[in-house]
């Protein structure tokens, strides 16, 4: 049951990361066009609010992928010495510190994306931008980054424990 939860999120998160790097085409051309805006026709651009949330919900979008494939900074040079059941352990132990960070953050992320969706928050810039659709955003992405520590923990515990069949 462990193995086949730490499994869902594993593929929640590659869907998930997936389907985030299509919002860097949106990006890059709306940095583009800021760019000849601003440099070769001298002209201000107002949709920099617009690259601002593609960019951050492609960020936070993108974290729990990011974890799934180990690409976020480790210990992984204090580390690398031990044996693989040990780096397991000390994944296990370094857990403790992900969840104390992790769940205040979700927790709070959680009231101020349910009070942002109730009043239909928007930005008070010229545009206008709803902010609410990119709190959801970051909700999801930090609930599907949370759930993958848990799912790394969990093939940890199980490898640890002998019962991952070797797979890591």
């Amino acid at each position: 049951m462990l193995k086949k939860f730490a499994c869902v999120v594993n593929a929640m998160n590659k869907w998930m990361g997936e389907l985030a790097m299509w919002l860097f085409i949106p990006f890059t051309l709306l940095v583009a066009i800021d760019v000849f805006q601003r440099r070769v026709l001298n002209h201000p651009w107002y949709y920099v609010d617009i690259t601002v949330q593609l960019m951050s919900a492609l960020i936070v979008l993108g974290a729990g992928y990011c974890l799934l494939y180990n690409g976020h900074t480790g210990m992984d040079i204090l580390v690398q010495r031990f044996s693989e059941r040990t780096q397991g352990i000390i994944r296990m132990v370094l857990f403790i510190f992900f969840v104390v960070c992790m769940a205040p953050l979700l927790w709070g992320i959680t009231f101020d994306t349910w009070e942002a969706i109730k009043v239909r928050e928007a930005q008070t810039t010229a545009l206008g931008l709803p902010i609410y659709p990119l709190k959801i955003a970051i909700f999801v992405g930090v609930l599907l980054f949370f759930l993958q520590g848990i799912a790394k923990f969990i093939e940890d515990l199980l490898f640890v424990c002998g019962k991952s069949g070797g797979e890591r």
